[in-house]
């Protein structure tokens, strides 16, 4: 890249977006943390989520000079790894969810030979609402 013109321009550049991102990054964490931690407050005090932002600098600073980089990748995939499971149900309940829409279920069982037959007997979700809500239901006597 020395060879290109404007080379100091463009790091300096680049050096300047990165920390711009890891501070806003930093500031949405120490945001979020002091959030739960204030009992899912949205304007906790100040001073609060400055606690929450020095102790993840300090942390992550203490994990750089232990371990180098190392350490630090080490931590941030235990500390993800149990999110893995969330996503997992996630993909789960999803799947469920898809599987029990009405919607998706009529279309399912219609099978048409042109997509101009699939468009016209296809109903439509605001003249057709009764259609997609599934079997009507009986009238209970009482």
């Amino acid at each position: 890249m020395e060879f290109f013109p404007g080379t100091p321009l463009i790091g300096a550049v680049i050096i300047v977006m990165i920390v711009v991102w890891f501070v806003t990054s930093s500031d949405s964490a120490s945001f979020v943390i002091d959030m739960l931690t204030a009992g899912g407050h949205t304007d906790p005090p100040r001073i609060q989520r400055i606690f929450w932002a020095v102790t993840e600098g300090a942390i992550a600073a203490m994990l750089l000079v232990a371990g180098g980089l190392k350490a630090l990748q080490a931590a941030a995939v235990v500390a993800g790894f149990p999110f893995a499971f969330v996503l997992l149900l996630m993909m789960y309940s999803l799947l469920r969810g898809l599987g029990r829409d009405k919607l998706i279920l009529y279309r399912a069982d219609q099978w048409y030979q042109t997509e101009k037959e699939t468009d016209v007997n296809t109903p439509n979700p605001y003249r057709d609402e009764d259609a997609l809500k599934g079997p009507p239901r009986l009238a209970s006597g009482g």
